[in-house]
């Protein structure tokens, strides 16, 4: 799966994009490198998903 920033998404989509990413996070076989992945992600990347709350 792919997850990525399209800046004319539905407010709708949007949700379900959160929802993927709840789901990939707390996934016990992709959790872990999905939380290795965040946690090392450059601050742009961090800042802008927290401005996108």
């Amino acid at each position: 799966m792919k997850l990525q920033a399209v800046m004319n998404r539905t407010a709708a989509k949007e949700g379900t994009d959160l929802l993927d990413i709840m789901r990939i996070t707390l996934d016990r076989n992709c959790g872990p490198v999905s939380r290795d992945q965040l946690e090392s992600a450059d601050p742009q990347y961090l800042i802008i998903g927290a401005l996108e709350r």
